[in-house]
């Protein structure tokens, strides 16, 4: 009869320690996947926590083109959206891979100087002055990692378009 009840006790030790077990399993998988989406929610705060999730560009430049009003586009603002975010950057980098990019032709022109976020003084930008340096300093711009672009240290003069 003693043997009979450290065979159940040795039992009920065993399930205890399966249950256990089980336990610990199932709550190490519900914390990894909360950690996970928090991660995932936490990815796509704007960087200051709330907001908005963009900034206007630091400075504009102008073009001289006879018969047309146009309002002046700024730095690091490639798509002509009013605000510097990714989607500028990666324009930045499919001119700089050669692929096609989704800006109306008319566009062209101000798009490359507003990609040149490192381009010269005085000098209109054409596609192939953009490299990659341009597409990082837009998003650490983005990211409120910089204050402004090399770029418009220059901004003063006036630039025309043939």
């Amino acid at each position: 009869m003693a043997k009979k009840a450290k065979t159940n006790q040795g039992r009920l030790i065993g399930l205890f320690i399966l249950f256990i077990l089980v336990t610990a399993l199932l709550l190490t998988v519900i914390i990894a996947q909360q950690q996970t989406r928090e991660k995932s929610q936490a990815a796509w705060l704007p960087p200051d926590g709330g907001g908005s999730a963009y900034r206007k560009p630091p400075c504009y430049f102008r073009f001289d083109i006879p018969g047309e009003v146009v309002e002046p586009p700024g730095y690091g603002d490639v798509n002509g959206d009013g605000k510097v975010d990714p989607t500028d950057a990666l324009l930045v980098q499919r001119v700089v891979a050669r692929l096609p990019i989704s800006i109306p032709e008319y566009r062209l022109k101000y798009a490359y100087e507003a990609g040149d976020v490192n381009g010269q003084p005085y000098k209109i930008s054409s596609k192939y002055d953009l490299d990659a340096a341009d597409s990082l300093m837009i998003l650490r711009y983005a990211a409120k990692l910089e204050n402004g672009f090399a770029a418009c240290h220059y901004t003063s003069g006036l630039f025309k378009v043939n």
